[in-house]
């Protein structure tokens, strides 16, 4: 395993969202984690711990889903 390789055990990925979004909740980043409509999450290697987090706020109209 080296530095950048992507981490395929435990905590599964799904509850690690959870669970931040959970907390960024109940610190006020959003009214409800309803609000979110993009989340992309990875799990790997690295040498320091840490989760890296970008929120942008969308305004209206500004995505659409086109077919």
């Amino acid at each position: 395993i080296k530095h950048g390789d992507y981490k395929i055990t435990k905590p599964d990925i799904d509850n690690m969202q959870k669970l931040l979004l959970d907390c960024m909740t109940k610190l006020k980043f959003w009214e409800d984690d309803c609000q979110i409509s993009s989340l992309i999450a990875e799990k790997f290697h690295g040498d320091i711990p840490g989760i890296y987090i970008k929120i942008e706020k969308l305004g209206a109209g500004k995505w659409k889903w086109k077919r």
